[in-house]
């Protein structure tokens, strides 16, 4: 038997798989960026290096007011230079502009050909990409046939070696699309190194009169950065919509690209563009510094930190060090002796003890599933997590919505807090569950029911529930957020408290743990309070974490031996690995 569960995960593993989505934890706003040695604005700012010393570029550079930092944004302004450069400090917010010998200005750093003007050519190059000791490339290529590649940045991949590199079109002549070429890193000023993306393949051919076809990346097309990102093990591309930062990820720099996720949205300024990485600052890439420019020449930094989210692979694999694990204590079985008792063999726990969990889903029309065209909410991924990670599952509750067997919950379309607790009542007299996940309040929100008053309500929700199921793990959810402005700060309200109810109870030893969702991605929502595809993806993994975290402390069921088995899937649904 357990070399037949061996080889069902091998066959899953070989299934084919996309890009991992991602989802933002946390942003701060790290402030304006200026420099330290003038009064001069500017755009863009991408980050390149040679060696340790880092350096930016800039677009237009700009002289305002005069010249004093108060004036700094004031017109009168006078253009310096299309573009120019600076050394990069240790803090994102302030960087050196290199000025020549007795010069109090920027001056431009990538100078025009004679054939070039500046009413053709915007002169917007990105980062610089090391060669060779102490030197650097920067692109800017001829946008009226083909592609500007390099004003879309330029990176080194990890994966093969091949310096990539990127850019958009003069849209007013061709498709808004982003377009790649490559050449064998140290080959850049070799032009006949150089291949193009035709759709399917690289090749010698150039791409002119750029189409659809040929493109990476579709509409917005407008300028960001794509980099080799390795805490999400994927190309990140950022790029900029009215006031939004968006990002993608994929495999390859060639994709396929992900679905959009909303990165941050600025505030106070109704236009953003040209998101810059600047890996240096974690090159582990689990947080990440973001520079933008605001309408108009205000640059400004946030810092990002990614959600430690388990990616389909990551899930893979742990169901195959189970099945490994498995076999190694059910076929090299080791006997312990005990006066007195027969030999019996030693115990290897997985997540849950390996126990069949009993989980009751308790909430409103989120745990329902309405708004989502399975019906399923995130309950039916939630399962395939534990079952790959080695726990079956059986939901119980009331109805049953979704479209495989094991669908049972306790969502109640349209309640809030007290009514979802007269509701679920007879399934929580019962005392059946073995985990109980609670998200509620949503309806309290929407309906501005007594907001105030809605953590206390809260808690006496929880409070029956531990009365009548002292032995289950109760997980309770900082809920999603909402798209309406005023609905979402009642939320921020409500979720701000929800951990101080949870931990009242902890205190006392009740075996209940807060769970926060409110990273949950705009991009998640359906109508604006209900999750779409997305959003109930993102659900189920911080469940999922959740769950496996508090069975690390020795909060769900009592031990079994691995012996038990490792799961067993419904035959009547299809595991879901995209």
């Amino acid at each position: 038997m357990a070399a037949q569960l061996f080889l069902e995960v091998v066959v899953i593993i070989t299934s084919p798989l996309l890009a991992s989505a991602f989802t933002v934890q946390d942003v701060t706003f790290l402030g304006n960026v200026t420099s330290s040695n003038t009064q001069n604005t500017r755009d863009l700012g991408y980050s390149g290096s040679i060696g340790a010393t880092h350096i930016n570029s800039y677009g237009d550079t700009i002289e305002c007011g005069n010249s004093t930092a108060a004036t700094r944004y004031t017109p009168p302004c006078e253009l310096l230079a299309s573009n120019s450069a600076a050394f990069q400090t240790t803090d994102p917010t302030i960087f050196t502009d290199y000025l020549s010998s007795g010069s109090t200005n920027s001056h431009q750093f990538c100078g025009y050909f004679p054939n070039e003007s500046p009413a053709d050519y915007g002169m917007g190059i990105t980062n610089i990409i090391q060669t060779g000791p102490d030197i650097g490339i920067v692109y800017w290529w001829d946008g009226h046939k083909e592609p500007w590649y390099g004003d879309h940045t330029a990176l080194v991949s990890p994966q093969d070696g091949y310096t990539y590199v990127f850019g958009a079109t003069n849209t007013t002549l061709f498709y808004q699309g982003v377009y790649v070429a490559r050449v064998p890193h140290g080959s850049e000023t070799i032009l006949s190194a150089y291949q193009y993306w035709d759709g399917s393949a690289y090749t010698a051919n150039r791409v002119y009169n750029p189409s659809a076809t040929q493109a990476v990346l579709g509409p917005p097309a407008t300028q960001g950065q794509i980099s080799w990102n390795p805490h999400l093990n994927s190309f990140l591309y950022l790029y900029t919509y009215i006031d939004t930062v968006f990002g993608k990820t994929a495999p390859k720099p060639e994709g396929p690209w992900s679905s959009e996720v909303i990165v941050y949205q600025s505030t106070g300024y109704p236009y953003v563009y040209s998101p810059c990485q600047m890996m240096q600052f974690d090159p582990s890439g689990k947080t990440l510094t973001v520079t933008y420019t605001a309408y108009s020449n205000i640059i400004q930094a946030i810092k990002i930190l990614w959600l430690d989210y388990l990616p389909v692979s990551r899930i893979l694999l742990m169901a195959v060090e189970a099945a490994e694990n498995y076999i190694k204590v059910v076929e090299q079985v080791m006997w312990t002796r005990t006066p007195g008792l027969v030999c019996k063999p030693l115990e290897k726990r997985l997540i849950a003890n390996g126990a069949k969990l009993r989980i009751l889903p308790l909430g409103d029309s989120i745990t329902y599933g309405l708004w989502e065209a399975s019906g399923n909410s995130y309950r039916r991924e939630l399962e395939e997590f534990l079952f790959i990670a080695g726990t079956s599952v059986e939901y119980i509750g009331t109805y049953k919505t979704g479209n495989w067997d094991n669908n049972a919950n306790d969502g109640f379309a349209g309640q809030k807090i007290a009514e979802i607790g007269e509701s679920g009542l007879p399934e929580i007299q019962a005392g059946n569950a073995t985990i109980i996940l609670l998200h509620a309040g949503t309806n309290d929100m929407t309906m501005h029911e007594d907001v105030e008053n809605a953590p206390e309500r809260l808690g006496l929700l929880i409070d029956t529930i531990i009365h009548f199921n002292p032995t289950a793990l109760l997980l309770v959810a900082q809920i999603i957020p909402n798209a309406d402005k005023d609905t979402q700060q009642l939320i921020s309200n409500f979720n701000m408290r929800v951990p101080g109810i949870v931990k009242q109870r902890t205190k006392t030893g009740k075996k209940v743990r807060v769970v926060s969702m409110k990273s949950f991605p705009l991009a998640g929502l359906s109508d604006g309070i209900h999750p779409n595809e997305l959003g109930y993806n993102y659900m189920a993994n911080v469940w999922f974490q959740a769950i496996v975290k508090a069975a690390n402390e020795g909060l769900i069921g009592d031990t079994m031996l691995v012996s038990q088995g490792i799961g067993s899937f419904p035959k009547s649904s299809k595991l879901s690995l995209n």
